[in-house]
Formats: C-alpha cells, structure tokens, sequence
C-alpha cells in the first residue's frame, strides 16, 4: 500500500530543477520560491537569491544584516 501523494496529481506540467550548491548559495529550512521565465528566486529571511532556471546560482540580490545595539 502506498500512502504517498504523487506529484502528478496535482500537477499537470512540472520539471525538477537541482539548484547549485556552494557556500553563497546556501539556503535555509524557511525558505519561499518564485519562478519567472528566465529565473528561480530563494527568498530566505537573511538574503534572497537568484538562481537561472538550470538552477546556476547567478548571485544574491539582497543580504540581510542583523544589527545589534551597543
């Protein structure tokens, strides 16, 4: 018996996309995606990344800095 949901059935049309890994391009376990025609965009709380749609890290758009009082 198999108690898994197949992806199939609630899509019609989708590809899987491995997404570069390497130090800048790390992402976090709350991370939020959007897709565009030419681009996957990693929304994390601490940056957002930008990614092409082979999943090649092409560069962060925003790094967040926390800032502490003195």
């Amino acid at each position: 018996m198999n108690d898994g949901l197949e992806l199939s059935t609630l899509l019609s049309n989708y590809e899987m996309v491995q997404l570069e890994t390497n130090q800048e391009s790390l992402i976090g376990g709350n991370a939020r995606v959007c897709i565009t025609d030419k681009h996957i965009v990693v929304i994390n709380p601490d940056k957002i990344l930008k990614f092409d749609r082979n999943g090649t890290f092409v560069n962060p758009i925003i790094l967040f800095r926390k800032i502490t009082s003195r």
